[in-house]
């Protein structure tokens, strides 16, 4: 089977798919969703790898107090951004493995493929990811008051609360937007 006859297969399957949809409009939308997750994880890395070096640095500034748990906050934020660094980076060795020379039928169920493995990665390791990085914090917090003025010490909590929220903002838009891929796949059988 060629791999138009083969399109016409898997469009002819679908259920409810509308009318105006062309294989060369799904073909181009595939490739324009696949260039910019590319893209999106290559940011989100550099962003990831900003924000550990400047960690990296506090922690050896820290150590020279030798003040325990303030080390074992930021260890656990620095730890707590690798790993997420390490799954960005896993994901995005395996996506660039997924290539669109195969037959539309196996480049599809790679991509699904790819997408429920991110869903895993989103709902079950993000959440302890940002908890694990927030107890750090959270750690660091007795040893700021204590050694920051008043003033700089607010500016700590809230600079750490924003930080933290706009890692999940920036986790949630990219599962969103991988969710709303995976979601168009699988209407696609």
């Amino acid at each position: 089977m060629n791999e138009f006859e083969e399109l016409k297969d898997v469009w002819s399957a679908q259920e409810g798919a509308p009318e105006s949809i062309t294989s060369k409009k799904l073909v181009e939308k595939s490739q324009a969703t696949y260039e910019n997750l590319k893209s999106e994880q290559r940011w989100t890395i550099g962003i990831l790898v900003i924000t550990t070096i400047g960690l990296i640095a506090f922690l050896a500034y820290v150590t020279t107090f030798n003040v325990t748990q303030p080390i074992i906050g930021v260890s656990l934020m620095v730890a707590a951004i690798l790993v997420r660094i390490l799954l960005e980076k896993s994901s995005n060795r395996k996506l660039r493995e997924i290539t669109e020379e195969q037959s539309l039928t196996t480049y599809t169920h790679q991509l699904k493929q790819y997408y429920t493995k991110r869903k895993r990665i989103h709902f079950g390791l993000t959440p302890v990811i940002l908890l694990t990085y927030a107890f750090g914090f959270y750690l660091l917090l007795p040893s700021f008051k204590v050694s920051l003025s008043k003033g700089f010490y607010t500016y700590i909590i809230v600079s750490g609360v924003i930080l933290l929220f706009g890692f999940s903002y920036l986790f949630y838009r990219l599962a969103k937007k991988e969710m709303d891929t995976l979601t168009f796949l699988s209407k696609l059988k």
